[in-house]
Protein backbone atom coordinates (compact mmCIF):
# COMPACT_ATOMS: atom_id res chain seq x y z
CA UNK A 1 0.00 0.00 0.00
CA UNK A 2 1.48 3.35 -1.00
CA UNK A 3 2.13 5.85 1.74
CA UNK A 4 4.57 8.70 2.29
CA UNK A 5 5.36 12.33 1.63
CA UNK A 6 6.64 11.59 -1.86
CA UNK A 7 3.86 9.18 -2.78
CA UNK A 8 6.36 6.33 -2.59
CA UNK A 9 5.30 2.73 -2.04
CA UNK A 10 6.98 0.66 0.63
CA UNK A 11 5.10 -2.43 -0.49
CA UNK A 12 2.11 -3.97 1.26
CA UNK A 13 2.22 -2.46 4.73
CA UNK A 14 1.64 -4.74 7.75
CA UNK A 15 -1.35 -4.09 9.99
CA UNK A 16 0.82 -2.82 12.86
CA UNK A 17 2.31 -0.13 10.61
CA UNK A 18 -1.09 0.98 9.37
CA UNK A 19 -2.24 1.17 12.99
CA UNK A 20 0.73 3.37 13.87
CA UNK A 21 0.04 5.66 10.95
CA UNK A 22 -3.57 5.98 12.13
CA UNK A 23 -2.38 6.73 15.68
CA UNK A 24 -0.03 9.41 14.37
CA UNK A 25 -2.84 10.98 12.36
CA UNK A 26 -5.02 11.16 15.48
CA UNK A 27 -2.14 12.78 17.36
CA UNK A 28 -1.85 15.42 14.64
CA UNK A 29 -5.56 16.14 14.86
CA UNK A 30 -5.36 16.41 18.66
CA UNK A 31 -2.24 18.58 18.90
CA UNK A 32 -2.59 20.65 15.75
CA UNK A 33 0.38 22.27 14.05
CA UNK A 34 2.37 24.38 16.57
CA UNK A 35 2.57 28.13 16.13
CA UNK A 36 4.21 31.08 17.86
CA UNK A 37 2.13 30.56 21.00
CA UNK A 38 4.09 27.34 21.57
CA UNK A 39 7.27 28.29 23.45
CA UNK A 40 9.26 25.70 21.49
CA UNK A 41 8.23 27.32 18.19
CA UNK A 42 8.47 30.96 19.22
CA UNK A 43 10.95 31.95 16.50
CA UNK A 44 10.02 29.66 13.61
CA UNK A 45 6.77 28.80 11.83
CA UNK A 46 6.22 25.02 11.72
CA UNK A 47 3.90 25.39 8.73
CA UNK A 48 6.92 26.25 6.60
CA UNK A 49 8.10 22.64 6.96
CA UNK A 50 4.79 21.20 5.79
CA UNK A 51 4.50 22.75 2.33
CA UNK A 52 4.83 20.81 -0.92
CA UNK A 53 7.64 21.17 -3.45
CA UNK A 54 8.51 19.92 -6.93
CA UNK A 55 11.15 17.19 -7.50
CA UNK A 56 14.70 18.26 -8.27
CA UNK A 57 16.21 17.51 -11.72
CA UNK A 58 17.63 13.94 -11.85
CA UNK A 59 21.03 15.18 -13.03
CA UNK A 60 21.33 17.40 -9.95
CA UNK A 61 20.49 14.47 -7.68
CA UNK A 62 23.12 12.27 -9.33
CA UNK A 63 25.73 15.04 -9.15
CA UNK A 64 25.19 15.59 -5.44
CA UNK A 65 25.27 11.85 -4.72
CA UNK A 66 28.63 11.53 -6.48
CA UNK A 67 30.10 14.60 -4.78
CA UNK A 68 28.94 13.88 -1.22
CA UNK A 69 29.38 10.12 -0.85
CA UNK A 70 32.12 10.26 1.76
CA UNK A 71 35.23 8.10 1.17
CA UNK A 72 35.58 7.14 4.84
CA UNK A 73 32.07 5.67 4.95
CA UNK A 74 31.84 1.88 5.01
CA UNK A 75 28.39 2.02 3.40
CA UNK A 76 26.54 4.96 1.83
CA UNK A 77 22.73 4.91 1.80
CA UNK A 78 21.39 7.54 -0.61
CA UNK A 79 17.82 8.82 -0.35
CA UNK A 80 16.36 11.36 -2.77
CA UNK A 81 12.90 12.78 -2.23
CA UNK A 82 12.15 10.10 0.34
CA UNK A 83 13.14 7.24 -2.00
CA UNK A 84 16.07 4.88 -1.40
CA UNK A 85 18.36 5.07 -4.44
CA UNK A 86 20.27 1.82 -4.57
CA UNK A 87 21.79 2.87 -7.91
CA UNK A 88 23.47 5.86 -6.23
CA UNK A 89 24.41 4.10 -2.97
CA UNK A 90 27.62 2.32 -2.04
CA UNK A 91 26.86 -0.96 -0.29
CA UNK A 92 28.98 -3.67 1.34
CA UNK A 93 28.31 -7.26 2.42
CA UNK A 94 26.30 -7.59 5.63
CA UNK A 95 27.95 -8.59 8.89
CA UNK A 96 26.69 -11.73 10.65
CA UNK A 97 23.78 -10.86 12.92
CA UNK A 98 23.68 -7.23 11.77
CA UNK A 99 21.72 -5.39 9.09
CA UNK A 100 22.27 -2.24 7.03
CA UNK A 101 19.35 -1.80 4.65
CA UNK A 102 16.50 0.43 3.58
CA UNK A 103 13.46 0.49 5.85
CA UNK A 104 11.31 -0.54 2.88
CA UNK A 105 13.37 -3.75 2.70
CA UNK A 106 13.45 -4.21 6.48
CA UNK A 107 9.65 -4.32 6.59
CA UNK A 108 9.94 -7.67 4.81
CA UNK A 109 13.22 -9.09 6.16
CA UNK A 110 13.37 -7.66 9.69
CA UNK A 111 9.71 -6.87 10.37
CA UNK A 112 9.70 -8.06 14.04
CA UNK A 113 12.64 -5.77 14.95
CA UNK A 114 11.13 -2.83 13.10
CA UNK A 115 7.62 -3.39 14.41
CA UNK A 116 8.63 -3.59 18.07
CA UNK A 117 10.69 -0.37 18.01
CA UNK A 118 9.48 2.01 15.29
CA UNK A 119 8.15 5.21 16.87
CA UNK A 120 8.55 3.82 20.40
CA UNK A 121 10.77 6.70 21.52
CA UNK A 122 8.96 9.59 19.81
CA UNK A 123 7.68 12.41 22.03
CA UNK A 124 3.98 11.61 21.99
CA UNK A 125 2.76 15.23 21.96
CA UNK A 126 5.01 16.41 19.11
CA UNK A 127 3.14 17.23 15.93
CA UNK A 128 6.28 17.05 13.79
CA UNK A 129 7.27 13.61 15.06
CA UNK A 130 3.67 12.48 14.53
CA UNK A 131 3.67 13.84 10.96
CA UNK A 132 6.79 11.80 10.29
CA UNK A 133 5.29 8.63 11.80
CA UNK A 134 2.24 9.05 9.63
CA UNK A 135 3.90 9.89 6.31
CA UNK A 136 7.41 8.40 6.18
CA UNK A 137 8.21 6.56 2.99
CA UNK A 138 11.67 5.05 3.63
CA UNK A 139 14.88 5.41 5.60
CA UNK A 140 17.83 3.52 7.05
CA UNK A 141 17.44 0.39 9.16
CA UNK A 142 20.64 -0.31 11.08
CA UNK A 143 20.86 -3.21 13.52
CA UNK A 144 24.18 -4.06 15.18
CA UNK A 145 24.65 -7.44 16.85
CA UNK A 146 25.90 -7.82 20.40
CA UNK A 147 29.68 -7.22 20.72
CA UNK A 148 29.93 -6.23 17.03
CA UNK A 149 31.93 -3.25 15.81
CA UNK A 150 31.08 -1.89 12.38
CA UNK A 151 34.09 -1.69 9.99
CA UNK A 152 33.44 2.01 9.42
CA UNK A 153 30.76 4.70 9.46
CA UNK A 154 27.39 4.22 7.81
CA UNK A 155 26.46 7.35 5.86
CA UNK A 156 22.94 8.63 5.30
CA UNK A 157 22.94 10.96 2.29
CA UNK A 158 19.58 12.74 2.22
CA UNK A 159 19.20 14.66 -1.05
CA UNK A 160 16.32 17.10 -1.04
CA UNK A 161 13.98 16.63 -3.97
CA UNK A 162 10.42 17.84 -3.61
CA UNK A 163 8.76 17.00 -0.32
CA UNK A 164 9.98 14.01 1.71
CA UNK A 165 9.62 12.19 5.03
CA UNK A 166 12.34 9.75 6.12
CA UNK A 167 12.43 7.49 9.19
CA UNK A 168 15.73 5.92 10.32
CA UNK A 169 15.89 3.23 12.99
CA UNK A 170 19.09 2.20 14.81
CA UNK A 171 19.12 -0.83 17.13
CA UNK A 172 22.48 -1.08 18.90
CA UNK A 173 22.99 -4.44 20.59
CA UNK A 174 24.83 -4.89 23.90
CA UNK A 175 28.45 -3.68 23.81
CA UNK A 176 28.24 -2.90 20.07
CA UNK A 177 30.12 -0.01 18.43
CA UNK A 178 28.84 2.04 15.49
CA UNK A 179 29.20 5.40 13.74
CA UNK A 180 26.63 7.21 11.62
CA UNK A 181 27.32 10.15 9.31
CA UNK A 182 24.36 12.10 7.96
CA UNK A 183 24.54 14.71 5.20
CA UNK A 184 21.42 16.65 4.19
CA UNK A 185 21.65 18.64 0.96
CA UNK A 186 19.61 19.96 -1.97
CA UNK A 187 20.38 21.67 -5.30
CA UNK A 188 20.65 25.46 -5.07
CA UNK A 189 17.77 27.55 -6.35
CA UNK A 190 15.13 24.82 -5.92
CA UNK A 191 12.71 24.59 -3.01
CA UNK A 192 13.08 21.25 -1.21
CA UNK A 193 11.40 20.31 2.06
CA UNK A 194 12.79 17.42 4.09
CA UNK A 195 11.55 15.95 7.36
CA UNK A 196 13.49 13.09 8.93
CA UNK A 197 13.70 11.24 12.23
CA UNK A 198 16.55 9.07 13.48
CA UNK A 199 15.52 6.81 16.34
CA UNK A 200 18.29 5.03 18.27
CA UNK A 201 17.86 2.38 20.94
CA UNK A 202 21.12 1.58 22.76
CA UNK A 203 21.25 -1.59 24.84
CA UNK A 204 23.62 -2.17 27.73
CA UNK A 205 27.17 -1.00 27.03
CA UNK A 206 26.48 0.02 23.42
CA UNK A 207 28.21 3.00 21.82
CA UNK A 208 26.76 5.08 18.96
CA UNK A 209 28.45 8.13 17.45
CA UNK A 210 26.28 10.37 15.25
CA UNK A 211 27.55 13.29 13.18
CA UNK A 212 25.24 15.34 10.99
CA UNK A 213 25.67 18.19 8.51
CA UNK A 214 23.18 20.30 6.60
CA UNK A 215 25.47 20.79 3.65
CA UNK A 216 23.83 22.93 1.02
CA UNK A 217 20.79 24.10 -0.86
CA UNK A 218 19.93 27.78 -0.50
CA UNK A 219 16.19 26.94 -0.56
CA UNK A 220 16.34 23.78 1.52
CA UNK A 221 13.94 23.61 4.46
CA UNK A 222 14.97 20.81 6.78
CA UNK A 223 13.38 19.56 10.00
CA UNK A 224 15.33 16.75 11.66
CA UNK A 225 14.36 14.81 14.76
CA UNK A 226 16.87 12.75 16.74
CA UNK A 227 15.62 10.57 19.58
CA UNK A 228 17.68 8.10 21.63
CA UNK A 229 17.24 5.86 24.66
CA UNK A 230 20.33 4.78 26.61
CA UNK A 231 20.42 1.66 28.77
CA UNK A 232 22.98 0.89 31.49
CA UNK A 233 26.55 1.85 30.56
CA UNK A 234 25.74 2.91 27.00
CA UNK A 235 27.23 5.98 25.34
CA UNK A 236 25.66 8.24 22.73
CA UNK A 237 27.42 11.18 21.13
CA UNK A 238 25.92 13.59 18.64
CA UNK A 239 27.53 16.52 16.82
CA UNK A 240 25.30 18.46 14.43
CA UNK A 241 26.27 21.27 12.06
CA UNK A 242 23.68 23.62 10.53
CA UNK A 243 25.62 25.76 8.08
CA UNK A 244 23.33 26.14 5.07
CA UNK A 245 19.75 26.05 3.89
CA UNK A 246 16.84 28.47 4.01
CA UNK A 247 15.30 27.09 7.20
CA UNK A 248 16.64 24.47 9.58
CA UNK A 249 15.42 22.97 12.82
CA UNK A 250 16.75 20.05 14.81
CA UNK A 251 14.98 18.46 17.77
CA UNK A 252 17.06 16.11 19.91
CA UNK A 253 15.38 14.07 22.65
CA UNK A 254 17.57 11.77 24.77
CA UNK A 255 16.53 9.58 27.70
CA UNK A 256 19.21 8.23 30.03
CA UNK A 257 17.31 5.17 31.22
CA UNK A 258 20.11 3.25 32.94
CA UNK A 259 22.96 3.99 35.38
CA UNK A 260 26.39 4.82 33.99
CA UNK A 261 24.80 5.93 30.71
CA UNK A 262 26.47 8.92 29.08
CA UNK A 263 25.21 11.40 26.47
CA UNK A 264 27.46 13.95 24.79
CA UNK A 265 25.52 16.39 22.60
CA UNK A 266 26.99 19.29 20.67
CA UNK A 267 26.27 21.42 17.66
CA UNK A 268 27.28 24.48 15.67
CA UNK A 269 24.88 26.78 13.85
CA UNK A 270 26.28 29.22 11.29
CA UNK A 271 23.73 31.36 9.45
CA UNK A 272 23.91 34.43 7.27
CA UNK A 273 21.64 36.40 4.94
CA UNK A 274 18.02 35.95 6.04
CA UNK A 275 18.38 32.30 7.10
CA UNK A 276 16.72 30.91 10.21
CA UNK A 277 17.97 27.99 12.30
CA UNK A 278 16.51 26.48 15.47
CA UNK A 279 17.98 23.90 17.84
CA UNK A 280 15.93 22.21 20.56
CA UNK A 281 17.32 19.64 22.99
CA UNK A 282 15.54 17.71 25.72
CA UNK A 283 17.68 15.46 27.93
CA UNK A 284 15.79 13.41 30.50
CA UNK A 285 17.71 11.76 33.33
CA UNK A 286 15.44 8.88 34.32
CA UNK A 287 18.11 6.87 36.15
CA UNK A 288 20.73 7.76 38.73
CA UNK A 289 24.49 7.84 38.20
CA UNK A 290 24.19 8.96 34.58
CA UNK A 291 25.96 11.85 32.86
CA UNK A 292 25.08 14.32 30.12
CA UNK A 293 27.17 17.03 28.50
CA UNK A 294 25.93 19.65 26.05
CA UNK A 295 27.79 22.33 24.10
CA UNK A 296 25.97 24.31 21.42
CA UNK A 297 27.33 27.34 19.60
CA UNK A 298 25.88 29.76 17.06
CA UNK A 299 27.30 32.30 14.62
CA UNK A 300 24.81 34.71 13.04
CA UNK A 301 25.47 37.33 10.37
CA UNK A 302 23.41 39.40 7.96
CA UNK A 303 19.74 39.48 9.00
CA UNK A 304 19.72 35.85 10.12
CA UNK A 305 18.21 34.33 13.26
CA UNK A 306 19.57 31.48 15.38
CA UNK A 307 17.77 30.01 18.38
CA UNK A 308 18.54 27.47 21.08
CA UNK A 309 16.14 25.92 23.57
CA UNK A 310 17.82 23.37 25.82
CA UNK A 311 15.92 21.51 28.55
CA UNK A 312 17.48 19.16 31.10
CA UNK A 313 15.07 17.15 33.25
CA UNK A 314 16.25 15.20 36.30
CA UNK A 315 13.65 12.83 37.72
CA UNK A 316 13.15 12.30 41.45
CA UNK A 317 14.91 8.90 41.50
CA UNK A 318 17.84 10.05 39.33
CA UNK A 319 20.23 10.70 42.22
CA UNK A 320 23.94 11.29 41.61
CA UNK A 321 23.17 12.80 38.21
CA UNK A 322 25.79 14.91 36.45
CA UNK A 323 24.51 17.30 33.77
CA UNK A 324 26.23 20.25 32.14
CA UNK A 325 24.82 22.48 29.44
CA UNK A 326 26.53 25.39 27.69
CA UNK A 327 25.34 27.68 24.90
CA UNK A 328 27.81 30.17 23.40
CA UNK A 329 26.86 32.59 20.65
CA UNK A 330 28.52 35.21 18.46
CA UNK A 331 26.72 37.98 16.59
CA UNK A 332 28.51 39.00 13.39
CA UNK A 333 26.23 41.88 12.36
CA UNK A 334 23.96 44.47 13.95
CA UNK A 335 20.84 43.06 12.27
CA UNK A 336 21.34 39.40 13.21
CA UNK A 337 19.62 37.95 16.26
CA UNK A 338 20.31 35.00 18.57
CA UNK A 339 17.86 33.64 21.12
CA UNK A 340 19.11 31.39 23.92
CA UNK A 341 16.91 29.64 26.51
CA UNK A 342 18.71 27.03 28.66
CA UNK A 343 16.51 25.36 31.28
CA UNK A 344 16.99 22.98 34.20
CA UNK A 345 14.12 21.03 35.77
CA UNK A 346 15.43 19.11 38.78
CA UNK A 347 13.43 16.95 41.19
CA UNK A 348 16.36 14.99 42.68
CA UNK A 349 18.55 16.16 45.59
CA UNK A 350 21.99 14.66 45.00
CA UNK A 351 22.96 16.14 41.63
CA UNK A 352 25.65 18.17 39.91
CA UNK A 353 23.88 20.26 37.28
CA UNK A 354 24.86 23.50 35.58
CA UNK A 355 23.91 25.56 32.59
CA UNK A 356 25.15 28.76 31.05
CA UNK A 357 24.61 31.00 28.05
CA UNK A 358 26.68 33.82 26.58
CA UNK A 359 25.98 35.98 23.53
CA UNK A 360 28.29 38.71 22.30
CA UNK A 361 30.13 40.27 19.39
CA UNK A 362 33.70 39.97 18.18
CA UNK A 363 36.20 41.30 20.70
CA UNK A 364 37.24 44.78 19.57
CA UNK A 365 40.54 44.53 21.47
CA UNK A 366 41.38 41.27 19.74
CA UNK A 367 40.50 42.81 16.36
CA UNK A 368 42.72 45.80 17.10
CA UNK A 369 45.59 43.53 18.15
CA UNK A 370 45.39 41.49 14.95
CA UNK A 371 45.11 44.63 12.79
CA UNK A 372 48.23 46.00 14.48
CA UNK A 373 50.04 42.78 13.49
CA UNK A 374 49.27 43.28 9.80
CA UNK A 375 45.93 41.50 9.36
CA UNK A 376 43.26 43.11 7.22
CA UNK A 377 39.94 43.75 8.94
CA UNK A 378 38.27 40.88 7.08
CA UNK A 379 41.24 38.60 7.78
CA UNK A 380 41.19 39.44 11.48
CA UNK A 381 37.44 38.82 11.72
CA UNK A 382 37.77 35.51 9.87
CA UNK A 383 40.52 34.35 12.22
CA UNK A 384 38.45 35.12 15.32
CA UNK A 385 35.40 33.41 13.85
CA UNK A 386 37.42 30.28 13.06
CA UNK A 387 38.81 30.28 16.58
CA UNK A 388 35.28 30.48 18.00
CA UNK A 389 34.08 27.52 15.90
CA UNK A 390 37.31 25.58 16.31
CA UNK A 391 36.42 23.63 19.44
CA UNK A 392 33.61 21.71 17.72
CA UNK A 393 35.23 21.44 14.28
CA UNK A 394 38.67 20.39 15.48
CA UNK A 395 37.10 17.70 17.62
CA UNK A 396 35.99 15.89 14.46
CA UNK A 397 38.10 12.99 13.18
CA UNK A 398 40.27 13.80 10.16
CA UNK A 399 38.51 12.97 6.90
CA UNK A 400 36.21 14.24 4.20
CA UNK A 401 33.32 14.95 6.62
CA UNK A 402 35.48 17.37 8.59
CA UNK A 403 36.87 18.92 5.38
CA UNK A 404 33.32 19.44 4.13
CA UNK A 405 32.32 21.17 7.37
CA UNK A 406 35.35 23.46 7.21
CA UNK A 407 34.71 24.36 3.55
CA UNK A 408 31.05 25.17 4.14
CA UNK A 409 31.84 27.30 7.17
CA UNK A 410 34.30 29.33 5.11
CA UNK A 411 31.70 29.84 2.36
CA UNK A 412 28.88 30.70 4.76
CA UNK A 413 30.78 33.18 6.91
Amino acid sequence: MAHGGGGVSVGVEPHWLLARRDEAERTLVRTGIPDGRDEAWKYLDAQQFLVSAHPSPPDDVSRLAAALSLPEAWQVMVFAGGVFRKDLSRLAPQLPGSAVEAMSTALDTDAPSVGSHLGELDPMDSAMFAANRERWSDGLFLEIAADATLPGPVQILDIGSGSSFLRHLVLAGPRSRSEILEVRVAPDGILAVGRSVLEANLQQGASVSFRSLQAGGDRLRSWAGLVARLERGSEFSSRQFLVSGELARTETVVELAGPEARADLSGLTAVSGARVADILTLVRHASGRAESRQLFQALAGGKSTASFLGIVQVERDAQMTSARQSNRNLLLSREASINSRPQLEIWADDVKCSHGSTTGRLDEKALFFLRSRGFSESGARALLVRAFAGELVEGLPEGSFRSLVETLLEETL
